[in-house]
């Protein structure tokens, strides 16, 4: 059993090992790009090791504590795959140059650990200490960049909202152990199905527990600290919050309500009722504020708040469909929004401006900027044949095959709404005539993500086959 448990963490054992070599280091040398690069080598370390974890035995691991199903093997995988990208996004961040480029790449791989950690997490107590450890790192990236007043100003917003969610979440836990006299999801799960609980009391214990999972999510009415955070804070940190934290909410959503809250019949399951009000109010606030925004990175939170609408919408359905609907839409999500930022980091790298007018002429500047630019907001937008139509189509078939057609129609008419503000800040790239001439070379790492990351939109807009192929086989759906 040790063995099994010990190798179930392969992964994050060796994150961790490189993390630590990494705040020695930065400590040693000057060539910060050199930190970059081992950074780089310790996700792809751990994500070699991840194969042989997912053959770890279904059994309980520390003491059930951690379990080693489908969902963790997915998220497992995006969150590495997360960081790997952040970490390439990073290198090529020249805000970053007089910060200590160490500590923040040890702080990037611990918060991918912890990220690790808290999607495979099977214990309310063991998700509540992975979300803590998810904040604390949180709040200190967030005001990393120390001689950035709006950076510090991103990290105390942030550490202030989040330390009201967490504690309302904390006491959602205390009452779900008052109710069932443990906070393991297995055995909560099955007192439900066997003994069934009194429902208000439940009912008020989820909502408390909610309010922590809607703030990484960036879900309405948990939303409030997302643009401020995402303006202040070093833009590939704001890359990161707006894909990793929010992929380990939405797990986090699908493990304890999806899989532990359910109630015998689905009938009595208010849990898709209120997905459903919160996806409305997410996605209509989202994209109505979003079309009055001028800076790009606050343009980007408000968009990441509607996504997050979509994504719950495949929640909401409430079918192994809607499910895989969902884990499809955060792998696609995930791409095309650490593009966008690519795109934010290059051109603030150039003219030190995050102004949507500041991209005018960018194809005449940068001609593989601007596309990448225009694939990664087409496809947020879901235009065809672009990844994004294929993931917001899955999700509304997994909604309308469970009848939800008004569900469906409110996130089309969002859509639409959507479609103004991407299609706006490609037409400045595309359309006007730039106001300035200059545009710096951009580093090879953030050129190698970009690349990446613009092919693989492309290419599974095309071709989804693989993805979905492993969620089938993952899920047996």
């Amino acid at each position: 059993m040790g063995t099994f448990n010990i190798q179930v963490i392969l992964p994050e054992i060796v994150l961790l090992g490189f993390a630590v070599v990494l705040l020695v280091a930065g400590l040693m040398t000057t060539n910060k790009r050199v930190l970059g690069l081992w950074a780089v080598l310790g996700i792809a370390a751990a994500y070699y090791f991840l194969p042989l974890s997912f053959k770890t035995p279904l059994t309980p691991l520390f003491s059930n504590m951690l379990v080693n199903d489908a969902l963790s093997m997915f998220f497992r995988t995006v969150v590495l795959i997360i960081g790997g990208l952040v970490v390439l996004l990073s290198i090529g961040y020249k805000d970053l140059d007089d910060e200590e480029k160490g500590e923040y790449y040890f702080f990037i791989l611990t918060m991918t650990i912890s990220m690790m950690l808290a999607v495979a997490s099977n214990n309310l107590m063991m998700i509540y200490i992975a979300l803590e450890a998810i904040s604390l790192l949180s709040y200190i990236l967030a005001g990393y960049a120390k001689r950035d007043m709006f950076s510090s100003e991103a990290g105390l917003k942030y550490f202030l909202f989040g330390a009201v969610s967490t504690g309302i979440t904390l006491y959602g836990v205390s009452l779900v152990y008052g109710l069932f006299g443990t906070l393991d999801l297995s055995l909560i799960s099955q007192s439900l199905m066997i003994n069934g609980v009194n429902q208000p009391a439940l009912i008020l214990a989820g909502l408390l527990v909610l309010v922590g999972f809607g703030f990484k999510c960036s879900l309405v009415p948990f939303h409030m600290w997302t643009p401020d955070v995402y303006q202040g804070a070093p833009t590939p940190v704001a890359a990161f919050f707006s894909v990793g934290p929010k992929a380990v909410g939405f797990a986090f959503l699908l493990r304890v309500f999806f899989q532990a809250f359910q109630f015998p019949s689905a009938s009595m399951n208010p849990w898709a009722c209120v997905c459903a009000a919160i996806a409305v109010l997410t996605m209509t606030l989202g994209n109505i504020v979003a079309l009055k925004q001028d800076n790009i990175k606050r343009l980007l939170a408000y968009s990441t708040i509607a996504q997050a609408g979509y994504i719950l919408l495949g929640i909401t359905a409430w079918t192994q469909l809607g499910v895989k609907a969902t884990l499809f839409y955060i792998f696609v999500y995930a791409l095309m929004n650490l593009g966008a930022f690519g795109v934010v980091i290059a051109v603030s790298n150039s003219i030190r401006s995050d102004r949507i007018e500041d991209y005018a002429g960018l194809y005449k500047r940068s001609p593989f900027m601007a596309i990448a630019l225009a694939v990664s907001f087409l496809s947020l937008a879901g235009i065809p044949p672009l990844a994004g139509f294929l993931a917001k189509f899955f999700v509304f078939a997994a909604a309308l095959e469970a009848h939800l057609t008004g569900l469906v129609i409110v996130a089309a008419l969002n859509s639409v709404v959507a479609l103004y503000y991407y299609v706006q800040v490609v037409r400045f790239a595309f359309l006007h005539e730039p106001t300035s001439n200059i545009f710096t070379p951009q580093p090879k790492a953030l050129i190698l993500a970009l690349g990446l990351i613009t092919f693989l939109v492309l290419t599974l807009g095309l071709w989804p086959h693989p993805v979905l192929n492993w969620l089938i086989e993952l899920l047996g759906v």
